[in-house]
């Protein structure tokens, strides 16, 4: 198969949300990430464990190089030599002269890919937005000015992106640079606690920039009409999208549950006999019990036919992991939010509260239905009763949306 040419490189476009892998030769494959950003990594087999090592950016290092570069590794390798490892030494020792750049790919390895649920998340930010913009500077250049410049162009990226989507007919969240630049933030505060931990430096410039200084935070109140919920609950029906998707939202709508629940849930949880979902724990660090509509049992019994052998009620390609709440976010996007304005995944729970207390349902009812905590004695008393009090609401609650997707 022939390799890839600066050509073939050039005309690669990137894919939003995703990550392309295109393969070279003998494990050489240049990855195109979501920002547009192209880097070499070497995939190989040491001592029965699949490994990979990052060579490095394209055009920084061409196509000659990074096969020099591969070659170099493939020979360590055929000597019982990790690479990885090998680099991830070379970064340590030669921490005192590392650049941002350089400090930010020893953090990945050492900290971000060991300690870190998502990392590809994080390594997203680190070659999206701090290195095009700090990577070149010595850590103790950078300044708070520095920062929150780079920020400001996260926040910038953001909106236009809003605005070109819009004109695309593309639904993006406005708030999305805001959110990005936030999480930016908080990265790149945590490699500069790094450096400092590493006595490479003695003071964190981002530890001036307040999370206040990106945006005032928000408190969001959107809720659907009964009008919009018939609009959602037919178009999730209908909409061109894996089924497992389709399923998970509407178990969501019907459950009242966060998504990342949903998202952890496993097999060993679900009791089809007893139509009830134990969470071992929550949002709040405590079990949860979920009593099931029958509708909602039938949506958990066709997931469990789509996960086949998988312990995972939403498992990932390889089976061995679930999904991430991100992919659950990035479908939601493709579909636009099922043509509803400024509407998102968690807005189903504000939506079901909402109506449901319109319905003429006691709070508590409602709030541990929602697995909010509630204080006092109150609480207390809530961790153990309403049981068959919110099984016959979710009955009813499941019962509504049904209706809603069948009236003319």
């Amino acid at each position: 198969m022939a390799g890839l040419s600066d050509f073939k490189i050039k005309s690669l476009k990137p894919v939003e949300g995703k990550r392309l892998e295109v393969a070279d030769e003998h494990g050489l494959y240049l990855e195109v990430l979501p920002s547009g950003s192209k880097v070499w990594r070497y995939r190989y087999a040491l001592h029965g464990k699949r490994e990979k090592v990052t060579i490095g950016p394209y055009p920084e290092f061409g196509v000659a190089d990074a096969r020099k570069q591969r070659l170099l590794f493939s020979e360590m390798v055929a000597k019982g030599q990790s690479p990885a490892k090998a680099k991830q030494r070379e970064l340590s020792a030669n921490a005192k002269a590392n650049s941002v750049r350089e400090l930010g790919e020893l953090y990945i390895a050492e900290i971000v890919n060991v300690q870190f649920k998502r990392p590809l998340d994080t390594e997203r930010y680190f070659h999206r937005d701090i290195f095009p913009i700090l990577g070149h500077y010595k850590l103790h250049e950078v300044t708070p000015q520095d920062v929150l410049r780079m920020l400001d162009a996260v926040k910038a990226r953001g909106k236009r992106k809003a605005v070109e989507g819009e004109k695309a007919g593309k639904n993006f969240a406005k708030a999305s640079g805001v959110h990005a630049a936030k999480a930016t933030r908080t990265i790149i505060k945590r490699l500069f606690d790094f450096a400092i931990a590493r006595q490479l430096i003695t003071y964190n410039p981002v530890s001036v920039i307040p999370r206040g200084i990106i945006a005032q935070p928000t408190k969001r109140d959107r809720a659907l009409s009964e009008d919009e919920l018939k609009q959602f609950a037919r178009n999730l029906q209908s909409v061109d999208d894996t089924q497992a998707f389709k399923v998970a939202l509407r178990i969501i709508l019907l459950t009242l549950v966060r998504k990342g629940e949903l998202v952890k849930a496993k097999w060993k949880h679900v009791n089809f006999d007893k139509a009830e979902w134990r969470l071992p724990t929550s949002k709040n660090s405590e079990p949860h019990l979920i009593p099931l509509a029958t509708q909602t049992i039938e949506l958990f019994k066709e997931l469990k036919n789509l996960a086949g052998e998988s312990e995972w009620v939403l498992p990932g390609r390889s089976g061995n992991k679930s999904i991430s709440e991100h992919t659950l976010n990035v479908m939601w996007i493709r579909n636009k939010a099922f043509g509803l304005e400024n509407f998102v995944i968690h807005d189903m729970r504000r939506t079901a509260s909402t109506l449901l207390h319109e319905m003429g349902y006691i709070p508590d009812v409602i709030e541990k239905a929602l697995n909010h905590t509630i204080g006092g004695i109150r609480g207390v008393y809530n961790v153990a009763k309403y049981a068959d009090q919110r099984r016959e609401m979710l009955q009813h609650w499941a019962n509504h949306i049904d209706s809603l997707c069948q009236e003319g």
